[in-house]
Formats: C-alpha cells, sequence, structure tokens
C-alpha cells in the first residue's frame, strides 16, 4: 500500500493523528510503501467491558472511555483432547461441573463466565484503555479512535 493510501485509512479511522512513516510490528514501511508482515496470535482472548464512561471532547463532542479486560487461553484450549490446556482453560472445565454451567460446551461456558464476573475464576492476561468517539450509526466509520492504551498483566 502506498504511504498516501495508508495516510488516508489512518484519517479514515483515527482523524487527524501526528504519526511518522516507519515499519511496525505488523507492517514494514520501505520506499513509500507499506507491506503487511503478518502476524500469529498463538491463543485468544476473552474479553470483559469492565468500565465505561461518558465524556467529551475539548471540541465539544461526546466521547466514551472505555476499560476492558482480556483473558487469554491457548490456541488449542477448549480441545477436549488436548492435555496441555490453560490454567484459565482448567478453570472453565471446574466452572463447568457447577450449577447453571452444566450441559453446556466449552465456548457456551466461556460466553456465560464472561457475563458473570470472570475475574473470580480466570485470570486476567491484559487490560485495555480506549477512548472513542460514536459516529452516525448508518454512516461508514462508526467509532473514531481518540486513544488506546494496552498494558499486560502477565508474561505469556
Amino acid at each position: 500500500m502506498p504511504k498516501e493510501q495508508f495516510a488516508e485509512t489512518v484519517t479514515k479511522y483515527f482523524g487527524d493523528i501526528s504519526y511518522i512513516h516507519k515499519s511496525s510490528g505488523n507492517v514494514e514501511y520501505h520506499d513509500g510503501l507499506y507491506t503487511a508482515s503478518g502476524m500469529s496470535l498463538h491463543g485468544f482472548y476473552i474479553y470483559e467491558l469492565k468500565n465505561l464512561e461518558k465524556g467529551q471532547t475539548p471540541e465539544g463532542k461526546e466521547s466514551w472511555k472505555a476499560q476492558i479486560t482480556g483473558y487469554y487461553f491457548h490456541e488449542l484450549d477448549g480441545d477436549p483432547y488436548d492435555s496441555s490446556s490453560s490454567k484459565n482453560t482448567q478453570a472453565v472445565y471446574q466452572e463447568m461441573k457447577k450449577d447453571g454451567y452444566q450441559g453446556l460446551s466449552f465456548w457456551q461456558a466461556c460466553d456465560r463466565l464472561v457475563w458473570n464476573n470472570p475475574d473470580t475464576v480466570l485470570d486476567p492476561a491484559v487490560e485495555w484503555q480506549a477512548e472513542f468517539i460514536v459516529n452516525d450509526p448508518l454512516d461508514d466509520i462508526y467509532f473514531t479512535y481518540l486513544s488506546c492504551t494496552k498494558k499486560s498483566l502477565e508474561n505469556l
């Protein structure tokens, strides 16, 4: 992707921000072109919205700040034949023995758990703080992100 097209995409999703054209963890930048370098997460997260606060930008637009906690699972977690499941998967299987979880699949139990205080059962791995503006839901871009920070809570 030429840097001009990259700049248009950045503006579309992030507004008028200042940045330097350079390589990052997912793209290589060389001679005015961005090339995807690929990535693999080797696992997955389930996320819990911990807090959502309404605010206002300096320009008077309505903004939101979200605090999100992610709980990490290994790539093959949920496979009943995998003997090297993560601590969080083992906790989900223990939870599945309790009332309200019996008869659910692993994935259904994860879905239910995320709505029922997962931090009492699972170990959190990451916290996100995101600030954004909600645009017209019928428009092309629903969110404009103002800031985002990630804090690792454990070594994966």
